[in-house]
């Protein structure tokens, strides 16, 4: 039976000036004052050069932090300055998406730190800096910046030194004028893909830059949201564990509580949280490749009520190792600790009403808007625990007589297995069909055909619910339907437990 106990995370209060025991706060901070909380938190985190720095925005003034491992003290900071949607490290520098007003004037900048001086460099065009990825192939870094004004396009630039910053002509002769936030810029391979939609609604285009020309890779006509809002790009990268394979994956969240592997080829949902209705759009996992491992951080946007998760995945798995009741925002590994840094946030009625939050409203009023940086003790990284999970492999997926729909066909679904013992398919289609359930044992791409009942394949009666369930091990599953002759809508889904 898996051990599915909590964690425990002690909150001693220890002063910045003090040694750290092994499970402390290392520096709490009052977000706000008790009036209003919006887009007010902790944001990124990354240690450069052997300091971690942690960053915030409260009261209309931004701060970035440096902590040495036993005292934290004020880099920067300046009024009417946001800092870190996306930063990067790069060609030994930091550089920071940041928002700041000078003169009365907005401005949108990649804020470049070098270890001794902070600087600032404004972009050509866009607005907020959502993503950054190096592109190898030119030694150039590039960034994504949101559309500005709404209504306009996404922009994308680039700089060979991360001070002086070009729009990228090319890449807005292959999208029409939208307003999409929810975005993505990312190397695989020799190309540059920029994963765009809004974050709400779909559908999701994925342009990609090849041999020095943008192009409409993809359109995905129900998926959306994907971005890498508040994260440390370049570092969702993650090779399989088999060397001799020599593969690696891309993985991003999404704003509908969902993960997705990509390898250059095909886009996959692996992971899908709960979602609760009131704070659908809030919840974003975050991938951080760390010296301890690939994380996935699982918390919610401003405004909600602070929770989250942490995940570890190790290339065949993801496995819950922590829960936390505030909201977490990222993790770290410095010095030999592994650090996460997260906020507690008041609720009202409903996320993005114009009502005030007060520390009346909060669910969680004694910490009301605590922001803060907490060394986690390694037991957590012992914890591996895998919560029952459902994997909805399709929803009313439409298929054609005679066709051949698989569950890890572009835009489906990864169903990972290992670890889990009972596996309990159901599936429905309106009209005839054949199913073929397929195994891969290893996780090495090898797909075998798994029994059921002793035959390899098993019809699909229309609109009859097929219920199959398995206690075998392997590593990963999948389905395969062959339609029949007519039309039909499938839905299917695969219990984990």
């Amino acid at each position: 039976m898996m051990d599915r106990s909590p964690i425990p995370i002690t909150q001693p209060g220890v002063n910045a000036d003090n040694p750290l025991p092994s499970e402390a706060f290392v520096f709490p901070i009052k977000l706000t004052d008790p009036t209003y909380s919006w887009d007010q938190e902790m944001m990124g985190m990354i240690p450069y050069k052997g300091i971690l720095y942690f960053w915030t925005y409260t009261k209309g003034i931004g701060t970035i932090y440096a902590f040495n491992g036993s005292k934290v003290t004020i880099a920067y900071q300046e009024a009417l300055f946001y800092p870190g949607w996306a930063y990067l490290l790069w060609n030994d520098l930091l550089l920071i998406g940041a928002y700041r007003v000078v003169g009365g004037a907005a401005q949108n900048v990649v804020m470049l730190f070098n270890g001794s001086t902070w600087s600032f460099h404004r972009i050509p065009a866009g607005g907020t800096i959502l993503s950054f990825a190096i592109y190898d192939n030119e030694n150039r870094v590039y960034l994504y910046a949101a559309p500005s004004p709404a209504g306009s396009q996404g922009v994308v630039c680039y700089s060979t030194d991360g001070r002086t910053w070009v729009q990228d002509a090319g890449f807005n002769n292959v999208d029409t004028p939208t307003t999409r936030i929810g975005c993505s810029i990312v190397q695989y391979g020799d190309n540059l893909y920029v994963f765009e939609s809004w974050n709400v609604a779909a559908p999701m285009d994925i342009f990609r830059k090849a041999a020095g020309v943008w192009t409409t890779w993809h359109t995905y006509a129900d998926l959306y949201g994907i971005n890498q809002w508040e994260t440390a790009c370049g570092r969702q990268t993650y090779r399989t564990p088999f060397p001799f394979t020599d593969k690696y994956f891309v993985l991003l969240g999404s704003h509908q509580n969902e993960a997705y592997i990509f390898d250059g080829s095909k886009l996959l949902k692996f992971y899908e949280g709960f979602r609760p209705a009131m704070l659908a759009r809030n919840h974003m996992p975050k991938f951080i490749m760390t010296e301890a491992g690939m994380f996935m951080v699982v918390g919610k946007s401003s405004g909600d009520m602070g929770s989250g998760e942490l995940w570890l995945w190790d290339g065949m798995q993801l496995w819950k190792i922590l829960e936390t009741p505030f909201r977490l925002n990222t993790v770290e590994f410095y010095k030999g600790r592994l650090y996460a840094n997260g906020n507690t946030t008041s609720i009202m009625a409903n996320p993005g009403a114009a009502t005030l939050r007060t520390a009346n409203s909060s669910a969680l009023q004694a910490s009301h808007n605590q922001g803060f940086v907490v060394s986690l003790p390694f037991d957590v990284l012992n914890h591996k625990e895998l919560p029952p999970l459902q994997r909805r492999a399709w929803v009313d997926k439409a298929i054609t007589a005679a066709d051949t729909l698989y569950t890890d066909d572009d835009g489906g679904v990864m169903i990972p297995c290992l670890g889990y013992k009972r596996k309990t398919i159901y599936i429905k289609d309106t009209t005839t069909a054949t199913l073929t359930v397929e195994v891969d044992p290893d996780g090495l791409g090898n797909w075998e055909i798994f029994y059921v009942g002793g035959a390899p394949t098993t019809a699909l009666a229309a609109n009859t619910i097929l219920r199959i369930f398995t206690d075998e091990g392997f590593t990963f599953l999948r389905l395969k339907v062959l339609q029949g002759v007519a039309d039909g809508v499938l839905n299917a889904r695969v219990l984990l437990e």
